[in-house]
This record gives structure tokens, sequence and C-alpha cells, in this order.
């Protein structure tokens, strides 16, 4: 579970950026002034000033003195880093464990489509010969499938909340264990209330977790190229959902190392003496986890 939730976290820091990048954006260039922002000709550079290549947010605008070489260029940068992007997608999908076969097809799906219509970009840009079909290409890179502003972020999340459904598994498996070790120190003269307490909050730090984390799948699968802007929205609520949960696992891992504690085990040692047999069956079933 460590493992899942360090991905998890690194995952979110990639979310994090793209979507800083995105209201970042959206912030500094007012939708009046988008056609032609921040494109003057600087000197001997024969082509506007252009966003990065990796910009998914406004299509570019090539000046009409822009030299047609200078514009494919750019194009040829921008098209290649959305193909080295969705390219790390697909394997990253084929290899994440933690999805379940419907969240990987949709996922599968999403990427695909969106390398099948880059890759025919790539084709017509190599072959275009006039500005105006750079311009028109360089337009649809960005417009049909707005691979850095929606699909990839939108992967990430879907892999951040199957991270945290697959901690939420291994926590939940140790429920009977935990009722068990409970009801075995439960004796005359002997409390368990703290631990039945701190059991109670593990369990409902864990139903949350998993009705956030299915909540955001469902919405991050449901984006499409097509979903933006709204899907701006829609992935900032999930990168805040995911923080929130990945807090609430940290304090569910903390309730059953309490739990261990309370029915009289010393830290998580499975030998310690004075444990109870409760107690010691809990802690060697929680000691792989930690």
């Amino acid at each position: 579970m460590r493992a899942a939730v360090k991905r998890a976290s690194v995952r979110g820091g990639v979310l994090a950026t793209f979507m800083a990048g995105t209201i970042v954006l959206m912030a500094v260039v007012p939708p009046a002034a988008v056609a032609g922002a921040g494109r003057t000709n600087p000197p001997g550079s024969g082509v506007g000033v252009l966003a990065s290549p990796s910009a998914d947010a406004v299509p570019p605008t090539f000046p009409a003195t822009t030299p047609v070489a200078a514009a494919e260029q750019w194009v040829a940068k921008a098209l290649a880093a959305r193909t080295t992007r969705l390219g790390l997608l697909t394997s990253q999908i084929a290899g994440e464990r933690t999805l379940s076969s419907t969240e990987r097809t949709a996922l599968t799906t999403l990427v695909a489509s969106d390398v099948t219509g880059i890759a025919q970009l790539v084709s017509s840009a190599a072959s275009a010969t006039s500005l105006r079909v750079m311009q028109s290409t360089a337009t649809a890179m960005i417009v049909n499938f707005r691979v850095f502003a929606v699909v990839a972020p939108a992967v990430q999340a879907a892999f951040d909340a199957s991270d945290q459904m697959a901690a939420v598994s291994s926590l939940t498996a140790l429920e009977p264990a935990i009722e068990a070790a409970i009801t075995a120190d439960e004796q005359p003269g002997r409390s368990v209330t703290r631990a039945q307490a701190a059991y109670r909050d593990l369990t409902t730090q864990l139903a949350d977790v998993a009705s956030t984390d299915q909540s955001t799948t469902v919405a991050v699968l449901a984006l499409r190229p097509s979903s933006y802007p709204g899907s701006i929205a829609v992935l900032a609520a999930a990168q805040s959902s995911l923080a929130s949960a990945s807090t609430r696992l940290v304090t569910a891992r903390a309730d059953l190392h309490r739990i261990v504690q309370l029915l009289a085990a010393k830290g998580l040692s499975t030998s310690s003496r004075g444990a109870t047999s409760g107690a010691r069956q809990l802690a060697e079933q929680f000691a792989p986890l930690s």
C-alpha cells in the first residue's frame, strides 16, 4: 500500500502542474484578446511569439508573414510533444495494476483516439506547402485533441483514484481481524472502548475515501477533448477530492496503528510477550502494510 500511495502523490503532483498551467494560461489571456495576445514578431524570428508547443488552451495564430518552414517547425515540435506524451500514457495504462478492466478500457479508448488523430495530423503537416494548412493543422491539434489540457490529466486522475482504492481494499481486508482482535481482548476489567472508537473512525475514513474515489473516477472518465473548457473545473475538483482522500487514508492508517497499540501490542512487534493473542494476530497482518 505504501507504494500505491507514493505513486498517487507523484501523479497528483503532475496533475497539479497541468492544472496550474491551464488555470494560469486562462487567467493571463483575456477572452477578448485571445486571437492575438502576445504574438508580436521579434527581430529575425520569422514567426510570432507563440505559446509553448505543449500549451493546450488557445490555438496559435501564425501571422501572414510567417514563413511556411517556420510554422512547420513549430507544429512539428508541438505534434512530437503530444505523440511522446500519448505514448507514455499508453504504456502507463497497460502497466497500471490497480485499474479495473472497465477503467483500463475507458482510458485506453480515450488515449487511442488521440493517438490516431495526432498521427493523421503529423502526416498532414509533413506534406503541407502552405501557411493556411499549417494553421488549420495547429488549430486542430489543440481544439480536437487537448492532449495536455484534458486527456493527460484525466488519465492521471484516474490513476490516482485507482491507487487509493487499492489502498482502501488492503485496509478493508483487515477489518475481520480487527473485529476479532477487539473481541478477543474484551474481558472483565479490560476496556476496549478506545480501540472500538478508533475502529469506527477507520471504517468511516475508508468509506469516505471509497465514495470520493468512485465519484472522481466517474467524472474524469467522462471527459473528452470536447469537454474543454468545462474540464478545467472537473479536473480541479478531482485534484481537490483526491488530495482530501489521501489525507483520510493517512488518518485511517493511524487509526489502525492505534488499535494495535491499544490492544497491548508493543509497537508492531509480533513477538511482544505483553501483547494479547488478538493484538499479536492483528499486528502480524498489519506489519506488511506499514
